[in-house]
């Protein structure tokens, strides 16, 4: 695929765990929270970037957490202020959200805050994630994924 930004789609789904390979090479904006598990589950197709929902931070930074796995290996991503958009709704944070917290590779996001709109549109137009990922991904600790009763056995 080229990496042209007229190549590369916006694309909404409710949850990471709908992300597949149809999204490889583009952006997804996506209605779950930005812990480590969406984030590990939007990474493995190899999207050029994604934006998730802060839900409202949390402890410990839950809501976020998966930005600094996204930073690890390297691939653009935000979460969007919930207190702005609708958590579980891709194309709702793509209208009305509110950036609160973005990483990208190589060059930061801007710090202010911004429309998750413009934000994606920013990921389009950089050559951020050119290509995707091949390697193999940095495993969500099993103990993580334990916690989620919808992932138990």
């Amino acid at each position: 695929m080229n990496t042209a930004s007229e190549d590369v789609k916006i694309l909404t789904v409710a949850s990471c765990s709908f992300v597949r390979d149809e999204h490889r090479s583009h952006v997804v904006v996506s209605g779950s929270y930005g812990g480590r598990y969406n984030a590990f589950n939007a990474a493995k197709w190899g999207v050029r970037g994604v934006i998730m929902n802060d839900a409202g931070i949390g402890k410990d930074n839950a809501g976020i957490c998966g930005l600094d796995y996204l930073d690890q290996i390297n691939l653009a991503a935000a979460a969007a202020d919930a207190q702005t958009c609708h958590i579980g709704d891709g194309a709702h944070i793509l209208e009305h959200g509110i950036i609160s917290h973005a990483i990208a590779r190589p060059r930061p996001l801007a710090a202010r805050p911004a429309r998750a709109s413009a934000t994606v549109r920013s990921l389009c137009a950089r050559q951020l994630c050119p290509r995707p990922c091949r390697r193999a991904l940095p495993m969500v600790p099993a103990t993580l994924c334990a916690t989620f009763p919808a992932n138990r056995g």
